[in-house]
């Protein structure tokens, strides 16, 4: 298990790693964060209604973007193939093998925690330069709170998202990619930056860590 760096106080939204190129920032990047915006800015401000099935497919391609930029905080806890990168970038949606939840604060809270899954011995090639095998990743922005977790693979385990989903809800976080259906106001979740880290610590449980 590894942990990422980009922990430092203040607004996680506002933190700069400078590994994105001009075109990228300046193009599809930009096209999909004021995609996002009429949606996200809401959710952030405490205003919850309901998310309709195309506006969840856009908030979790921006949290899925948002990690898949902060994972460089860490070049060690790099999980995400080009291949998935590309997807994205292409299609404004998030790749296969993610999986994305959102809840909301009843009071405005920063804080951003990531965790990276390693495996010994995993082959070396141009989309696996490393032993991480999965990120899990827990951001939380002014009244909106996001879970992501992507894979290198899938993972065989029968009825494991499942199982993240009730562990997720358990403390007030509703999956929204893949999206399953209306998404609805939900009473405020009970993650607190204090007790984020004992939280992924039993996710990776759930995971077979």
């Amino acid at each position: 298990e590894r942990k990422g760096k980009l922990e430092r106080p203040g607004e996680p939204r506002s933190h700069k790693l400078k590994v994105v190129c001009k075109k990228c920032n300046s193009g599809w990047m930009s096209r999909l964060q004021n995609a996002v915006k009429p949606i996200l800015t809401p959710l952030l401000e405490g205003s919850w209604s309901k998310l309709t099935i195309p506006e969840q497919h856009k908030l979790s391609a921006w949290a899925v973007m948002f990690t898949m930029v902060v994972e460089y905080s860490d070049e060690q806890n790099l999980c995400t193939p080009q291949e998935q990168r590309d997807f994205l970038r292409t299609h404004s949606l998030p790749p296969k093998f993610w999986h994305v939840w959102v809840g909301r604060h009843e009071y405005p809270e920063s804080f951003f925690r990531r965790w990276s899954l390693i495996q010994q011995g995993l082959p070396v090639s141009r989309d696996n330069r490393n032993d991480c095998i999965l990120g899990l990743t827990v951001l939380a922005a002014g009244c909106a709170v996001f879970q992501t977790i992507g894979y290198k693979a899938p993972v065989p385990a029968p009825g494991l998202i499942s199982k993240l989903d009730v562990h997720a809800h358990s403390i007030g976080l509703q999956r929204i990619w893949p999206a399953r259906n209306l998404f609805r106001r939900t009473a405020p979740t009970s993650i607190r930056a204090a007790g984020v880290e004992p939280y992924i610590r039993s996710a990776v449980g759930i995971l077979g860590a």
